[in-house]
């Protein structure tokens, strides 16, 4: 199994760490959450004891844990004194990767940052256009007055298109699937007229937040604010894409590392004269009744054109991303895992190599496994893992002579691509403990969490008929 750990704040401003653990059950992976524990420190020794208190009142040793999985924090990678280190030492071959969600998160999120400008680094446009959505947001969520005048100009301005979400969303670091949509929504309300009449109604109305509006409607008359959205739109959308399919269970290395793959790929496409031709002749045409006329941005170099400055900042852009999605989310972070991968493709189609292993068993059925496959007559080249788990869980004589090749696949599949099922489990947490209910003791809150995660479960354990008799337990021990 793979034991995987993240920790979060919740409403009563307790730290929780949750544990979840991803293992293989006949070539289905399984990912489930084994409870939360509150932590009075996140120092790398507290998560360990934690980790291996929650392992010994399951009933799981530690000794059987091949993987680790975690978000990237100094407390639990690093090399020294964090937790995958000090679980390794006591267990070697718990194998430690690190959460590709959060590597592909901190990738995007460094482009919101910094821009390559010789030796400097500035706010590029990508920032520009958040603090914008952000500001935008913040003034209109945070007031209903203000959010009912934006859906009655919404109402009143009929278009064929409306956005893809009725509200505008702030951005938060850790959300890491709805910048896109976020971007978009504010794009329509914007093309449509919607967000600027909005503003103008809040102007004469509120004379408190009267400036922070002109600063907007200001910032909306410039070509340079509708670009920089476009081109968030075009790096978010790539990228918003990815990330939703890696939180699935089911991806495994080769489909993460493949999809990473593809999203470097896209972006180096992006960075060819006829699609900066494309795109910005696209934005000129939508901005056209929208902005004010473009003037080219005083700066402290000489453009000679507006298209040559804006062509400076798109493949500075597209070439910042590039670098930072290659470098952060590179396949160098699973070599050992890729190893495994290549050493059962190539031994599937008859290349294996002297690899350096002490197990014979294992060099003797992967010699044995292409001439297997031939006569099964089962398919002619095998190309992905999927393929080999289908033949496995298919034909029981090859799951009985080939043991330590099945033992070497489920490994493979033990190891995580990412950490989401945690972060989906905190979703539970914000759902089961609010303001009303912050006051539930640990036992509480563990019990009706796992019976929200496994409550397929509990429907078939007739909870009618178990209820009653606690109950009466309770009522018994009232009275003594």
């Amino acid at each position: 199994y793979t034991i995987m750990t993240d920790e979060t704040r919740e409403i009563s401003n307790r730290e929780q760490s949750v544990i979840c653990i991803r293992w293989v059950d006949d070539y289905n992976v399984r990912e489930d959450p084994i409870g939360l524990n509150e932590i009075p420190s996140q120092d790398a020794q507290t998560i360990t004891n934690v980790l291996k208190d929650a392992l010994t009142r399951c009933g799981t040793p530690l000794a059987n844990c091949r993987g680790q999985a975690y978000d990237g924090g100094s407390n639990v990678s690093g090399k020294l004194n964090g937790v995958a280190t000090k679980l390794k030492k006591e267990v070697p071959n718990a194998i430690y990767v690190h959460c590709l969600s959060h590597c592909l998160n901190f990738a995007v999120q460094g482009i919101c940052k910094t821009q390559k400008t010789g030796s400097t680094e500035n706010p590029n446009l990508i920032h520009e256009a958040l603090a914008f959505m952000h500001e935008v947001a913040k003034l209109i969520r945070l007031s209903p007055k203000k959010h009912c005048i934006l859906q009655e100009i919404k109402q009143n301005i009929s278009t064929g298109e409306m956005p893809t979400r009725s509200n505008l969303q702030p951005l938060f670091p850790a959300r890491w699937t709805i910048r896109a949509n976020a971007i978009n929504a504010v794009l329509q309300c914007y093309r449509d007229g919607i967000l600027y009449a909005t503003l103008q109604e809040i102007c004469q109305d509120s004379s408190d937040s009267a400036a922070t509006v002109l600063g907007l409607m200001y910032q909306m008359d410039a070509f340079d604010t509708y670009f920089s959205l476009k081109l968030a739109y075009l790096k978010f959308s790539a990228s918003d894409h990815l990330a939703t399919r890696l939180q699935s269970k089911n991806t495994i290395t080769q489909d993460a590392i493949l999809g990473v793959s593809t999203l470097c790929d896209y972006y180096s496409s992006r960075r060819q004269e006829e699609c900066l031709d494309t795109f910005y002749h696209s934005v000129l045409e939508e901005s056209k009744d929208i902005t004010e006329e473009t003037k080219l941005p005083s700066t402290g170099h000489i453009f000679y054109s507006l298209k040559k400055y804006y062509r400076q900042q798109y493949f500075e852009i597209l070439e910042l991303v590039h670098e930072k999605v290659d470098s952060h989310c590179g396949s160098e972070k699973y070599g050992i895992v890729q190893d495994i991968e290549t050493l059962l493709l190539e031994a599937c189609n008859g290349k294996s190599k002297q690899y350096d292993l002490d197990i014979e068993q294992l060099k003797i059925q992967l010699k044995m496994l292409p001439n297997f496959i031939t006569a099964a007559k089962v398919i002619k080249k095998i190309t992905t893992k999927r393929t080999l788990c289908d033949i496995f869980s298919e034909n029981q004589m090859a799951q009985s002579i080939f043991i330590d090749v099945q033992k070497l696949l489920l490994l493979y599949l033990t190891i995580p691509a990412t950490t989401a099922t945690a972060e989906h489990t905190f979703s539970m947490l914000r759902c089961l403990k609010t303001y009303l209910r912050s006051t539930m003791n640990q036992d509480r809150l563990n019990n009706l969490l796992l019976l929200h995660v496994h409550k397929d479960l509990a429907n078939k354990r007739k909870l009618q008929i178990l209820l009653p008799q606690q109950i009466n337990i309770k009522e018994q021990k009232q009275h003594d």
